[in-house]
């Protein structure tokens, strides 16, 4: 027998061997058919694994309530009283056409009332005057009102022509306290011989603090003979707060 064949005769002898003692029988060795291939058996497939499916649900996300915007309440300056202005208004006496004669040196003279209809505190009195008269000087004048009397004139230019007064002819003069010349030292050569601007021989401002609505009366005289003269115009400017 070749050598190669013993070999493989050993080799089978030593594989029953083993498998005798481990049996304690020789199993033949189960050889394939020759006529059907071996069928391998293929390895089970493992089962797929499945995940839980996690489904998230984010809550609604709630509206937020508008906070309400809160208005500062203003609390309303309080309202300023606006200051009243005084104001200057003119009355005029409502005299005949010609004027008013003043009766020759009677001290009494005439008077001549002027009613005033507005509502108010007197603040300023200026006098408008004009009268017709040869020599001036016999003249005396006066203003009442409210129970005040204020001389405005009395025998103007005495003082450089005593006793008689300024021989001149004619008045026509506004009487105001802020006249920086006196009726009581004015006269002129021509006519008027009292005129313009000028201070009341007594304040005017006596009245102020008054009410301005009433009677005003003013008294007109002459104080000598012979000379004669009208009274043709008499007004007020009055300053009135009310």
């Amino acid at each position: 027998m070749p050598r190669r064949g013993l070999v493989l005769l050993g080799g089978l002898l030593l594989l029953l061997a083993g498998c005798t003692r481990s049996q304690g029988a020789v199993q033949p060795p189960v050889l394939p058919s020759p006529s059907r291939p071996a069928v391998l058996s293929a390895s089970p497939t493992p089962p797929r694994a499945f995940l839980p499916l996690v489904m998230r649900f984010d809550p609604p996300t709630a509206t937020p309530t508008p906070t309400a915007t809160l208005t500062p309440t203003l609390t309303p300056s309080p309202t300023a009283t606006p200051t009243p202005l005084p104001v200057t208004l003119n009355f005029c006496a409502a005299l005949p056409q010609g004027g008013l004669p003043i009766p020759d040196g009677d001290f009494d003279g005439l008077q001549s009332a002027l009613s005033v209809d507005y509502a108010g505190t007197l603040l300023d009195v200026n006098v408008r005057l004009e009268i017709a008269h040869t020599w001036v000087g016999d003249l005396r004048a006066a203003l009442s009102h409210a129970r005040q009397d204020v001389l405005l004139m009395e025998r103007p230019g005495a003082a450089q022509n005593p006793p008689s007064g300024c021989p001149g002819n004619d008045v026509r003069v506004v009487l105001d306290d802020a006249a920086p010349a006196a009726v009581q030292d004015s006269c002129s050569e021509t006519s008027p011989a009292l005129n313009g601007t000028l201070r009341p021989a007594e304040p005017l401002a006596s009245f102020a603090g008054l009410p301005a609505d009433g009677e005003y009366l003013l008294t007109v005289s002459d104080l000598s003979r012979p000379d004669e003269g009208t009274l043709t115009a008499w007004c007020l400017a009055l300053t009135i707060l009310r």
